[in-house]
């Protein structure tokens, strides 16, 4: 999409966050070969982990 997205952290949105995080770590272990499916995967973490580097920043 080539485009910035400002989230502006509050619990809420980082216990999304967090929660989703969990899943894909559970997805990641579960595939044992690099597929199409774990690249949109990796994709998904990289976005996540991203936001929520962020939101720690902002409570600094």
């Amino acid at each position: 999409m080539c485009r910035n997205i400002v989230v502006h952290g509050n619990p809420r949105v980082y216990k999304a966050l967090r929660n989703q995080m969990v899943n894909i770590y559970d997805e990641l272990k579960r595939l044992e070969k690099y597929s199409d499916e774990s690249e949109e995967l990796l994709y998904t973490l990289q976005l996540v982990a991203e936001t929520l580097n962020g939101l720690k920043e902002e409570t600094k």
